[in-house]
């Protein structure tokens, strides 16, 4: 699908649950790109606007609570995709989080101008079911 190639801006990361409690991951100014080649690769990159340096310049070396703090605060992945009807397939090879390498992460797509949404089913989180949707725009 060539309506998917390039690169999209994160505009809105939201997470509903089954109550319509809707909340945002990564915070309402989150920020994150997402680049689909024609080759068939997807990257991501998700994280709070507002991380905080680590005490040290220096990216492996850091105290435990850095890292920690680091982890929460971002996501990444990159693989290949492809599309299934009104899905669009993430085949995840690397991730940030070690349980999504490999996995397969399944988007409802959806084209508005220049904006692109992308959302999963309800996903089981604790005793809760969460519906997420991020919202994007056409790097500029």
């Amino acid at each position: 699908m060539k309506a998917l190639i390039g690169t999209w801006a994160l505009l809105e990361w939201t997470a509903e649950d089954d109550s319509g409690t809707v909340t945002h991951p990564m915070g309402q100014d989150a920020k994150g790109v997402i680049c689909y080649t024609d080759e068939g690769f997807v990257h991501v990159h998700l994280m709070e606007a507002s991380r905080v340096n680590h005490d040290l310049a220096d990216t492996m070396d850091g105290r435990p609570e850095e890292y920690v703090r680091s982890a929460k605060s971002s996501l990444s992945y990159s693989g290949r995709w492809h599309i299934e009807g009104d899905q669009v397939i993430h085949q995840v090879a690397i991730s940030s989080f070690p349980n999504w390498a490999p996995s397969r992460q399944e988007r409802y797509m959806r084209f508005a101008g220049n904006e692109l949404e992308l959302s999963t089913d309800p996903i089981a989180w604790g005793d809760r079911q969460i519906r997420h949707r991020l919202r994007w725009s056409r790097a500029a």
